[in-house]
């Protein structure tokens, strides 16, 4: 998020800048910051397009990151710790909401703009070039630009993923709380650097000596090396890469509030909240803060400031979910966190910037709710969520076997259009979850036995297009999954993405990731409740451990040859066995749409739709709905 203004006013003071080499330091990382930092790097001249279509995929972003550690390292700086959120406070709830509507309203937008479809440009791919990025700075009208980009919706959970595979698992940490504040607590206690890119962590106590590094900072061309620092001789940007020692701007809080004798008033986190009050300069600010007496008001508005950048611990230290976070996406340790509904440790406090007392349970205004990725779909169509939402319903209710508390409903953000939306999801009782696995391993069984000679990813692949196919039969419409197939098949232009192809694009990563909540809250279970595992739910969890990593997932720029494999095989004749229907055959889309303009007339538009049989299958009957 970070303080408005904050970055343009701090030059104004006249010490806790200093310049300095990255030789030999020890440093932590606020995780998330880079990711997106990183993301808008490479976002970088893309055109909306590109970025829709998936140009720059998770696995140019995972290697991006992993570079830059490995740069850093080549620089002989110790890389201590790298932190991700796992759970993000009660008081930021309303933040994330307002985050969410942005992003929705970017990809309305996008629908809207782009409603003709999109045509992938000759030059597509060209200039990717490779993933390592050798700055992150670029100017503030870059930053406005890549801010009105739909954000890919798993690009944390990839990064998480990829380090807990690699060489790096034993520094990467998913805490219970927000990252920030983490970071600062390790500086706090072992002193070194932290890279950010959030100048909320100014506001945090680092300890006499500890510092933050901006990452725009690390790789600027205008920096100059410790050995050359001379007036006006920048860096070149072709060599800064290449330079024999990296060089980053630190900002010390301590250095400001011994300098401006604020220490025992309130630091470095007052003078910001009286500059951000009446304005004027930090050092006006200092004047006001020393000077004059708090009024009732100025007292209340200061304490729900200082309120928000404390450290709050909302898991204890011996509970044995800490151990499982680095292994779940933050956004499902954020729930596995809800649901066990703890109560705030009751810690001694460490610092200025820890809670005092017990504050509000880990959750935010509703009872017990998720937010789901955004994704780039067509918004005039059903959510993409809506059809994989059996998936989740079975998740929930298998996290109730450790949830301290039990639930009937959970509320999913999805897409948002008010502060007010949300969506009611109904959480099947216990005594059914097993007979759902069961029908859920008899499918994937069957539809394991189509794709027996295909890659791993193929039988996922199948299972949500399954579901597709499924929830358009139920609710009476066109199955985007036959109609795109279809001109695959037919060999339509691979090259011109409509938005049904979009769309279908979406539906089948949000049934991956439902799978993935699946499986990792099934992983859960099996560690904080292994005696409640049934051997159904074991087995489940067995098949759910084939699921590719999320830089294999099946993307937009793939889909077309996906489509034409799966329409050209036998798994639609699978699904079709599945569903206890006839087997579908897929039909020449030039030679229905010339019958079609044929037949159709007004009378046609008129008719009800077809009475849909039911599905036999128990995992779709039991679908529950929505309040």
């Amino acid at each position: 998020m970070g303080i408005k203004g904050l970055m343009r006013v701090l030059p104004e003071l006249p010490v806790g800048r200093t310049r300095v080499s990255l030789r030999g330091q020890s440093v932590v990382i606020d995780g998330p910051a880079l990711v997106h930092r990183l993301w808008e790097a490479l976002m970088q001249g893309r055109a909306t397009t590109s970025v829709i279509l998936g140009e720059v995929t998770y696995s140019a972003l995972v290697r991006a990151f992993s570079d830059w550690l490995e740069e850093l390292r080549s620089q002989d700086v110790h890389v201590r710790k790298i932190y991700f959120d796992g759970y993000l406070p009660p008081y930021k709830w309303e933040t994330r909401k307002e985050r969410l509507m942005q992003q929705t309203q970017i990809v309305q937008g996008l629908s809207k703009t782009y409603r003709q479809g999109i045509e992938q440009p000759t030059d597509f791919g060209r200039g990717l070039g490779p993933s390592r990025v050798s700055s992150l700075y670029f100017p503030s009208s870059t930053k406005h630009y890549v801010d009105r980009l739909p954000k890919h919706s798993f690009m944390i959970p990839a990064v998480v993923e990829h380090l807990m595979q690699s060489e790096w698992r034993d520094i990467v940490q998913v805490v219970p709380g927000e990252a920030d504040v983490y970071c600062a607590q390790d500086v706090r206690q072992n002193g070194g650097l932290l890279l950010t890119a959030d100048s909320d962590l100014l506001l945090q106590d680092l300890g006499p000596d500890g510092a933050v590094v901006f990452l725009w900072d690390l790789f600027n061309p205008n920096v100059k090396k410790p050995d050359t620092w001379k007036e006006n001789k920048p860096i070149d940007p072709a060599s800064a890469f290449a330079s024999e020692y990296y060089v980053a701007t630190t900002h010390c809080p301590a250095d400001v509030e011994r300098y401006l004798g604020i220490t025992d008033q309130g630091g470095l986190p007052k003078l910001i909240f009286e500059w951000q009050q009446r304005g004027g300069s930090l050092l006006e600010a200092q004047v006001r803060m020393l000077a004059q007496a708090e009024s009732e008001a100025d007292r209340q508005a200061w304490d729900a400031f200082f309120d928000e950048h404390r450290f709050v611990e909302y898991v204890p230290e011996s509970h044995p979910v800490l151990n499982l976070l680095s292994g779940l996406d933050p956004r499902i340790s954020e729930y596995i966190i809800q649901s066990l509904d703890l109560k705030v440790s009751r810690q001694r406090p460490a610092s200025k910037l820890i809670a005092k007392t017990p504050r509000r349970a880990p959750r935010g205004s509703e009872k017990l709710s998720i937010f789901l990725p955004v994704m780039v779909e067509d918004t005039t169509l059903t959510s993409c969520w809506e059809h994989s939402q059996v998936t989740r319903q079975l998740a929930y209710s298998l996290a109730q076997g450790f949830a301290q508390e039990q639930h009937e409903t959970i509320i999913e953000y999805r897409t948002l259009l008010s502060t007010n939306g949300g969506r009611r999801v109904n959480i099947p009782q216990a005594d059914t979850t097993d007979s759902w696995c069961e029908s859920l391993i008899s499918t994937l069984d069957h539809l394991e036995s189509t794709t027996q000679s295909a890659t791993a990813y193929k039988k996922w692949l199948a299972f949500a297009l399954y579901q597709e196919i499924q929830h358009a039969r139920e609710a009476g419409t066109s199955s985007l999954t036959l109609t795109c197939a279809a001109e695959a098949v037919y060999k339509q232009n691979p090259h011109d993405y409509s938005w049904p192809r979009i769309h279908l694009s979406a539906v089948i990563q949000a049934s991956f990731y439902s799978l993935r909540i699946l499986k990792q809250v099934l992983g859960v279970r099996s560690s904080l409740t292994p005696d409640q595992m049934t051997k159904t739910q074991k087995t489940l969890l067995k098949h759910l451990e084939t699921m590719p990593p999320i830089i294999e997932w099946p993307g937009i720029l793939g889909l077309h040859d996906d489509l034409c494999a799966f329409g050209k095989g036998d798994c639609l004749a699978a699904i079709s066995q599945i569903l206890g229907v006839p087997k579908i055959i897929l039909q020449d889309p030039s030679t229905r749409k010339k019958k079609r303009s044929r037949a159709f007339s007004i009378s046609d538009k008129r008719r009800s739709p077809p009475k849909i049989v039911k599905s036999t299958n128990p995992f779709d009957a039991l679908e529950m709905a929505s309040e």
